[in-house]
């Protein structure tokens, strides 16, 4: 489910730390790679807004943690854009496209 802009409840989640919540929607067998219509996935928006334990989560929950966006920008792009070490560093281990 999504509203107007394509935010769902695990982008949601994401954006505002919320693992618990992001536990009970895994509980849930919820989409964890839909984006929003912009394309941006919960991975992506996890490392914008610098929640590693989030990332952590939702690569441990089997999500693609490496997806574009709709501009080509992926999670270790806006992570290494923003001085992110701790989100380039999660990305790196789970062998993402540096």
């Amino acid at each position: 489910m999504a509203n107007g802009n394509g935010l769902t409840p695990v982008l949601i989640a994401a954006h505002n730390d919320h693992a618990a919540v992001l536990q009970l929607l895994c509980d849930a067998n919820v989409n964890f790679e839909k984006p929003n219509l912009m394309g941006i996935t919960p991975a992506y928006m996890a490392a914008e807004k610098v929640h590693v334990e989030i990332l952590r989560f939702l690569q441990n929950a089997n999500a693609n943690i490496d997806v574009q966006i709709n501009t080509g920008a992926t999670p270790a792009f806006i992570a290494a854009q923003r001085g992110h070490l701790g989100i380039l560093q999660l990305l790196r281990d789970a062998n993402a496209n540096l």
